[in-house]
Parts: C-alpha cells; structure tokens; sequence
C-alpha cells in the first residue's frame, strides 16, 4: 500500500504504522515557529504581546478527555467490571447503541474526511481525483463482494483488518500529537520502539481476523479464507505485544527519572485506550459473544475512535475558517458555538444522513440489476467497502509535507 499512496510523510496522525518515524525535535520546534509565524497567528498579538504557545489540547481538557483520549472508554470498563447486570446487555440493545453511535458518531466521521478533501481548495486540488477514483474501487469491491459468500468475507475481513491499522495508527498519531504540543520528543529509539508497540498490536489483530473459523455476520457464518492459525501463532503475537509494550513503558521510566521528563497524562491516555480496544477487545472475539466483552466493544469503538477522529477534524476546520487573529488558541472551544462552527456541523451532519438515505436506493438498484446475490450480507460488504474508501483517504490527506495540516493540527 505504501508504494501506491507513497506515504513519505514522517508525520504518523492517519498514517500506516510502518511507514518512517515522526517528528524530530528540531523539526517539531520549526514546526512551532512556523504555527507561530502563519496568517492565523501574527508574531505580535494586536496588544503587542509574544506570539501565543501552542495549545495543549485539541478542543478542550474536557472533551479530550472522554472523548479523544478514551475516559468514556475506561468509565464503562469500570461499570461493565462492577455493576451487577451491566455486563450482560442483550443483543438487540447492543444493536440500539451501535444504531445511535453509528448515527451521531461513525458516519459523520467519515464524511468529515470528504469534507476536508473537497472544501479545501489546496486539498481538493492536490488529493481530490485520487479520493474520486479510490471511491470506484470501493464501490467495485462491494459489487463483488455481493457475489458469493467467499467474497463477502474477503471484504469483510480486509476491512476489518484494515480498521486495525486505522484505529492504532489514529490513536499512535493523536498520542505524539500530544506530546508535540507540549514539547515532549522522544529519541530515535524510543520512536522505534514506541512504532514497534503499534506493529505488534496490529499483527496481533490482523491473525486473528484472518484465522478465526468462527466469524459470523448476521447468523450467517463467514468462508475461512486461510486454515486456522495453530495457538502458538497468537501466542508468539500476544508475547511480542506485551513485551514491546513493556519495553515502551520501561524507555519511559528511564527518560523520567533521568530527564525528568513524564509522558504528558492525554497522550499516555489516548495510546492505551488505543491497544485496550484494538489489542485485546477486538482480540478476544469468541469470548465476546457469550460475556460483557461484546458490550464494552460496542461502547469503547462508539466513544472512542470515531468522536476522537470528529474533534481533530472540527478543531481543523475551526483553525482554517476565519479565525480571530486576536483569540488564542486555547479559546477554540469558545468557537464550537460560533456560526462557522454551526455551519460546519450542519453541513456535516446532513452529507452524513444523506449517504445513509442513499445506501438502500443503491441497495434496490444492484438487487433490481441482479448484482446482488446474498441480500443478507448486503451491509457487511456495503459497510465494509466505505470504511476502506475512508482508511485510504485519510492515509493521503493527513501528511506532514502539507505545511497547513501541520500548522492547525500543532497549533
């Protein structure tokens, strides 16, 4: 994949988890100076004051911390843990809460990367034709996927395996996001490390996904595409995860006791809530169906990737439109009740409910044109082929080479 999105950006916020390493402190630092020196912020403040720093959160300590860095996450973990009939949620209000988070959350939080490729000018121009034609090959893959079983599961598990690497690779850019903003850069080998922490965890998932014979999709079971892994696959997998999360968290303790340095709380927040529901829920897919695991999947990837991914974009999109030179950044939750705010959301949120509106007309259209030969997997290969489109279109449009994503998301 890299090859054809040639993803040489160092900057890792949607990226694929092995593509280069990030930000070295000196480029971080003209990074800064260069948020600094933008259109948006001048040198001097109208009242003569130094340039502002810039903000440490994303929109506000608040809202980063249930929703982008996973308090809500770990909040019902703690209620599924202790209170007594939480944990055994019936299916049909799993489906309830999927159905209000798929509203509010997941489809709104794919239109917000079309949003940011065809209503910026330099996005639209640079990326625009790539995202049109990469919609075609989405669109071809749930055509075929809608042909057989064999083929509905191909799809369904190259999403699904592609949704590893999405969320990981999300939840490691946000992370270093964090410590950008707050000046906290990690070394050569603490970057490789802390890449290596994401690799192991993405291959943890990725076997799993594609040696489990027990897959199922509305009570129809999924074809194997490959024999089962033997147990000491995942095992080795699940070793290599743990000891590449130990080694991280050991680097850590040593750069704090002698540079007296911590990882800053939001980033440390964010990458372990990352691997909690990408290493080990998502891991655990058998034992899900029949214990609380199911139900704190539904709440986890509900309150956490999808809301985390909407206050990046929205913080984006605040920075970029008529932005008060003299308001600090750290005002940018004051802006999330401006008109330009509201005109962003209702705009949002209407492409969002319009594409779900479509979904059954193209549905009744392929069935009418006999392209549809398995009706009941129709949304797994449906849903499956838009989240992909999604994953390869935040691979091309976060980039660290576009000088203006760089400076509203360091800012």
């Amino acid at each position: 994949m890299r090859s054809i999105f040639k993803l040489n950006s160092s900057f890792p916020l949607f990226r694929w988890p092995w593509a280069s390493p990030q930000l070295s402190p000196s480029v971080a630092s003209a990074a800064s100076q260069s948020v600094a020196g933008s259109v948006a912020t001048p040198q001097m403040n109208p009242s003569g004051a130094p340039a502002q720093e810039n903000y440490g959160w994303i929109l506000h300590p608040g809202i980063d911390l249930m929703f982008v860095c996973g308090g809500f996450v770990w909040l019902f973990a703690l209620l599924v843990a202790v209170v007594p009939g939480f944990n055994s949620m019936d299916t049909q209000a799993c489906k309830t809460f999927a159905l209000y988070t798929y509203l509010i959350f997941a489809v709104p939080h794919g239109m917000a990367s079309y949003l940011r490729v065809y209503d910026v000018k330099a996005t639209r121009k640079a990326s625009g034709i790539k995202v049109a034609l990469l919609a075609g090959v989405a669109l071809a893959l749930v055509i075929i996927g809608c042909l057989s079983t064999f083929w509905a599961s191909v799809v369904g598990r190259l999403a699904l395996c592609f949704s590893f690497q999405h969320g990981l690779a999300q939840a490691y850019g946000i992370s270093l996001l964090y410590c950008y903003k707050r000046k906290f850069y990690l070394t050569k080998w603490e970057k490789r490390i802390f890449f290596l922490v994401i690799q192991a965890t993405l291959l943890l998932g990725v076997t799993n996904v594609l040696g489990d014979s027990t897959m199922t999709f509305a009570d129809k079971k999924l074809d194997n595409l490959i024999p089962e892994f033997p147990k000491w696959v995942q095992q080795t997998c699940e070793c290599a995860a743990v000891l590449a999360v130990l080694a991280f968290t050991t680097l850590m303790g040593r750069k704090y006791v002698v540079e007296k340095r911590l990882m800053p709380l939001p980033a440390i927040l964010t990458i372990a809530t990352g691997i909690f529901i990408y290493g080990f829920l998502l891991n655990k897919v058998p034992q899900m169906r029949t214990s609380g695991l199911i139900v704190l999947y539904y709440l986890a990837h509900g309150l956490f990737h999808t809301p985390q991914y909407l206050a990046v974009t929205t913080s984006v999109a605040l920075k970029n439109r008529d932005w008060p030179e003299s308001l600090p950044y750290s005002k940018i939750a004051s802006r999330l009740f401006s008109l330009t705010a509201l005109k962003h959301f209702i705009t949002l949120y209407c492409l969002a409910w319009t594409f779900m509106l479509l979904a059954p007309s193209l549905q009744i259209a392929m069935n009418n044109m006999g392209l549809i030969h398995h009706p009941e997997l129709w949304a797994l290969v449906w849903v499956s082929g838009m989240n992909l489109h999604h994953y390869w279109t935040d691979a091309i449009i976060w980039k660290l080479k576009d000088k203006d994503n760089l400076k509203l998301l360091i800012s």
